[in-house]
């Protein structure tokens, strides 16, 4: 949210639960943003890694498969507004 920049998720694998795949985290798993993902998938499979490309980075909204986008200013600006909000319902 910081950059400004939006997200376009690609089709989510089947077999996982969405939010396993989407939140989960071990030891094992990183995410990398680069420009040229063909290299590096390539140089991934040399070394024996699995490696996906998950989404692709550019506009302004996040994207998610099959469930439209919202801008990345909104986002921001809902992240912003929650701890405010919150504290004055006491």
């Amino acid at each position: 949210m910081a950059s400004g920049r939006g997200v376009r998720l690609n089709p989510l694998p089947s077999g996982l639960p969405t939010h396993a795949y989407l939140f989960g985290e071990d030891q094992g798993r990183y995410l990398i943003e680069t420009r040229e993902p063909d290299a590096l998938l390539e140089r991934a499979l040399a070394a024996g890694i699995v490696a996906r490309v998950i989404a692709v980075v550019g506009g302004g909204s996040l994207t998610l498969p099959g469930a439209g986008a919202i801008s990345v200013t909104a986002l921001k600006a809902m992240n912003e507004a929650w701890l405010p909000s919150y504290m004055a319902q006491g």
